[in-house]
């Protein structure tokens, strides 16, 4: 079953607004909720994880130094170069990537930024081939966000996150999604109902 792939799609746009903080918290939630259940059609479940990934960009990358030292050096000789190399520098570090187990490998390639239609084209051939699965994608990239984050709280209404004053609440209704964008203060905490087309924003106070 499909659910809400028009709320859906309109929530992963209204999170791209949001400061880098939040998108980092409305990314973690959002790529959750494509762990947890099948929303839209496989290509679009792949558009959104991607998506998602880039507003989460540098938590892959430190999750990826982390891991494999090596990553540093290859994300800066692919930024640094440009024509050709550039492209060189991609099937590099996705050549590099697949050497390595699904968790590092998807935050390399979520790591990556490419300034080339060459290079554009490598990363995406490489990240549709690894977001086959789309939930099992999703859920990868979950873990590598997890490290240097507090735990999340599961609440039976729907998911509950609290990180360092943050709050992003989503409640599942009839299958749908809804958003709080986090706030400074745990009295800014919303529960929405209606589903995420109609994502509101809490005020700060």
């Amino acid at each position: 079953m499909r659910r809400d792939p028009e709320g859906f799609d309109q929530a992963v746009d209204i999170v791209g607004t949001w400061s880098r903080e939040e998108r980092r918290e409305g990314a973690r939630i959002l790529l959750q909720a494509l762990a947890e259940r099948r929303i839209g059609r496989r290509d679009q479940a792949q558009a959104w994880l991607w998506r998602l990934a880039e507003y989460s960009r540098e938590v892959h990358e430190e999750y990826a130094v982390q891991r494999w030292p090596e990553t540093k050096r290859l994300l800066g000789l692919l930024v640094n170069s440009s024509g050709p190399a550039h492209g060189r520098n991609a099937r590099r570090l996705v050549h590099a990537a697949r050497k390595h187990d699904r968790r590092l490998a998807a935050a390399l390639l979520a790591a990556a930024l490419a300034h080339t239609p060459e290079a554009e084209e490598v990363l995406r051939g490489a990240r549709n081939r690894m977001a086959r699965k789309p939930s099992a994608l999703a859920r990868e990239l979950v873990r590598s966000m997890l490290p240097n984050q507090r735990s999340i709280s599961w609440v039976a209404a729907g998911t509950n996150l609290l990180d360092s004053g943050c709050s992003i609440v989503t409640t599942r209704t009839s299958g749908t999604y809804s958003m709080a964008r986090p706030s400074r203060s745990s009295q800014n905490q919303v529960d929405l109902s209606s589903p995420v087309s109609s994502l509101m924003r809490p005020r700060r106070q």
